[in-house]
């Protein structure tokens, strides 16, 4: 992604950006390698093959070990894995957005790809703090999806609402549940969570050392709000 002069943003996967842009992250990193490296979103003005090309060339070279896509359609990822060697899929995921579970997940598991999911907590939805009160404005990035919309915004609230009823029986925050619920999915490689400050980065990490529910559990919280889920 990029930013133009009036700050809109673009998608763009040439190869020239991406060999600019490689060269600046090891730079920032100070490393001489950086262990997957993903393009974020496609771009319908670069072919496929100028990207996945640039990417195998930086993989060559010794820049990346591996690299993967995110928000990748399965057709698009069809057409890359028939050329080029594709590590991992990153995908939004989560109990409110689970549409992947029944798509790309059995496609990747069948292609041996690895599964990162981002959106873990669904822009902190998944934590309890917003109710139909919450307003956003329009540079925060709830203000235009739809999760934090009308009626879906109503079902989710509701969903938050029956989670947190489990999470308050095992004395817990709504976000661990979440998390171990993720977690769980056989087909996962990691989970992407974000953190704002050290005391959510150790209670996120808590549903790593002191899981606290069983696969029973997760499949009753998964009956509980399935009337809810589109």
């Amino acid at each position: 992604l990029e930013w133009d002069e009036k700050h809109r943003i673009r998608k763009n996967c040439s190869r020239a950006r991406i060999l600019a842009e490689i060269d600046q992250s090891l730079r920032r990193l100070n490393t001489d390698y950086i262990d997957i490296y993903q393009v974020h979103w496609p771009d319908d003005n670069t072919s496929l093959i100028e990207t996945m090309s640039t990417l195998s060339r930086l993989q060559k070279e010794g820049k990346i070990r591996s690299f993967g896509v995110c928000n990748y359609s399965v057709n698009r990822i069809e057409k890359i894995i028939k050329h080029y060697h594709l590590q991992s899929i990153q995908m939004p995921f989560n109990l409110l957005e689970q549409q992947n579970k029944h798509t790309l997940f059995p496609f990747c598991t069948k292609n041996n790809l690895s599964v990162l999911a981002y959106g873990t907590l669904c822009k902190g939805l998944l934590t309890g703090k917003f109710t139909h009160r919450s307003v956003f404005n329009k540079t925060d990035s709830r203000y235009s999806d739809p999760a934090f919309k009308g009626e879906q915004f109503d079902r989710n609230l509701k969903i938050v609402e029956i989670l947190s009823s489990f999470a308050a029986q095992k004395k817990c925050s709504l976000a661990q549940l979440c998390i171990e619920w993720t977690i769980s999915q056989p087909e996962l490689t990691c989970a992407l969570i974000g953190t704002r400050n050290r005391k959510q980065a150790e209670e996120n990490f808590s549903a790593l050392d002191n899981p606290l529910f069983s696969s029973d559990d997760f499949s009753l919280f998964e009956r509980s709000i399935a009337h809810l889920i589109l």
